[in-house]
């Protein structure tokens, strides 16, 4: 990881991974919320390939959940897409495509992985986690009623035990969730306001959800 010297400056760069089936408003507020709360200098939406603590069966094809969020990010200079995971055959790990990233970005370019609260919890069983936090500083994002004692708990652990840096960032987010989304989706019924218009047309076009 690069970390920053003295008298440095770098270019941070958020990270926002995901199955994206579909993006919605309330990953596009999460990504504001992180940009500005920390100073980024662009935030890259990172669809999922094979991800390996999800079933991928019941999964939209990653080319048409790619092609929503380029169309959900177009609007906004400093949010980007990234087709690597998409691409790549058999199970992807964040890890790699971490390592990936750092080949394509220019040296002086410090990623920040940013996640909610619960998949923060849940971060144990990811592959290489230690070499992982040492090449990305974490974002945590954790809505204001959550259960914060179990968050910084585990954040005080990581710290101790990895020397890794993570910065948390306390806010209201949408309520909005991709699977209440696709429900709605398949009953019929309009998921307007939920997700952007151009989003919300490419699934009516491609007839997902039904």
């Amino acid at each position: 990881m690069k970390f920053v010297q003295e008298g440095e400056k770098m270019n941070k760069v958020g990270i926002i991974g995901g199955s994206f089936d579909p993006i919605h408003f309330g990953h596009l507020r999460i990504a504001q919320i992180a940009l500005e709360e920390q100073n980024l200098k662009e935030i890259l939406f990172i669809p999922s390939g094979n991800p390996p603590h999800k079933n991928t069966k019941n999964l939209s094809p990653a080319i048409d959940r790619y092609n929503m969020v380029k169309f959900a990010v177009k609007g906004n200079k400093n949010f980007k897409v990234c087709d690597y995971e998409i691409h790549e055959t058999g199970i992807t790990y964040t890890i790699l495509t971490i390592k990936e990233l750092q080949k394509q970005y220019p040296k002086k370019t410090a990623f920040s992985f940013i996640l909610g609260a619960d998949a923060f919890l849940d971060m144990d069983t990811w592959k290489d986690l230690e070499e992982f936090l040492s090449m990305v500083e974490l974002i945590i994002l954790s809505r204001s009623y959550y259960k914060t004692s179990k968050v910084e708990e585990k954040i005080k652990n990581y710290q101790e035990k990895y020397s890794c840096r993570i910065n948390t960032i306390y806010a209201k987010t949408l309520n909005i969730s991709a699977t209440s989304i696709r429900k709605i989706a398949k009953q019929g019924k309009s998921i307007r306001y939920l997700v952007p218009h151009e989003v919300e047309d490419y699934i009516s076009k491609h007839e997902l959800y039904k």
